[in-house]
């Protein structure tokens, strides 16, 4: 086993694993010194201008659930998924980086990091729903997204619109895309005896479906992903709310019930999203929110209190 405690410089010369690490965390470095802040000046510039420049004429949503929609939609931006994800990623850097500090103190890095990363999230969000309301008189409603996303940064960028915001969606497209495959390059190099091969592989592999994906038209792309989403997204949402709450909840007997209940609750949505919702209905319908393509939410926080209930009250066997 290569010991990567070694001075941080140092490591690439000494060992191929610790080089894998070390180009990782210089990886993560340039996207948070460098890409991420190139991302957010031109989405505050298109939401700034939107805001000082607009009048602030809501009409009605014409979406008739705009909620269970935003909710769904926002399944599509992968945040969730990457962020479990490039996750793996940070704790490597974090335990490279700061080999010195305690369990406690790498936590509260993390704990700031997200912190952070949450309250930026929610003002670029927040604003983007902001600007799509303020135009919502200026386009047809069924506007395709691109073309919103053109229309909105012509007339918040001017002239330099199409530049910008080819850049914007490099660099977002670029930073999801490397943080994914580095995460996964990661994962698959620990499942294989911390091979550095596995790790390039996966890596080459990752970045050439990538490339062979992208030639599709985006429309096209969303619709082929959606119903794996459907499938993935829930229970990537109850791994990271368990996660969260405190491990008094989530015993590993808890984990496993109340994940396998959001999978079993899952199928359904998966399975109208591709094309066989009217002959799931008539099983389907009386789960709450199922209507929404949510149905696996409350199941799954029933779930979750059943088994903490059960594990309360289980008294210890007798010697």
């Amino acid at each position: 086993m290569q010991d990567c405690r070694a001075p941080y410089l140092t490591l690439p010369k000494r060992y191929p694993l610790c080089s894998v690490l070390y180009i990782a965390t210089k990886v993560l470095d340039a996207l948070g010194k460098l890409l991420t802040p190139g991302i957010l000046i031109i989405l505050l510039i298109m939401i700034l201008t939107a805001v000082f420049t607009m009048d602030f004429d809501f009409i009605p949503s014409k979406i008739s659930q705009p909620f269970s929609s935003g909710i769904l939609e926002g399944y599509q931006t992968f945040d969730a998924i990457g962020a479990v994800v490039v996750g793996a990623v940070i704790i490597i850097s974090i335990n490279l980086k700061e080999k010195s500090a305690s369990f406690e103190e790498k936590r509260k890095i993390i704990a700031l990091g997200g912190l952070w990363a949450g309250i930026g999230l929610l003002l670029v969000y927040g604003g983007l729903i902001l600007t799509g309301a303020l135009f919502s008189n200026s386009f047809d409603p069924e506007v395709s997204r691109t073309a919103l996303l053109r229309g909105i940064s012509t007339y918040t960028l001017g002239g330099t619109a199409n530049i910008l915001l080819s850049i914007l969606v490099s660099l977002a497209c670029f930073t999801t895309a490397v943080g994914i495959v580095t995460g996964t390059a990661d994962f698959i190099k620990s499942r294989f005896n911390d091979s550095v091969l596995a790790y390039r592989i996966t890596a080459f592999l990752g970045c050439l479906l990538g490339v062979l994906i992208g030639q599709f038209d985006v429309g096209y792309i969303i619709v082929v992903a959606v119903p794996s989403l459907m499938f993935i997204y829930p229970i990537t949402i109850i791994l990271i709310l368990l996660n969260v709450v405190p491990e008094k909840w989530s015993s590993p007997k808890v984990f496993k019930q109340v994940v396998a209940v959001t999978i079993l609750f899952s199928i359904p949505d998966f399975l109208g999203s591709i094309g066989f919702g009217e002959q799931i209905a008539p099983f389907v319908d009386w789960v709450p929110l199922s209507q929404h393509q949510m149905g696996w939410v409350l199941p799954a926080l029933v779930a979750f209190i059943m088994s903490n209930i059960i594990k309360s009250n289980k008294t210890p066997a007798l010697s």
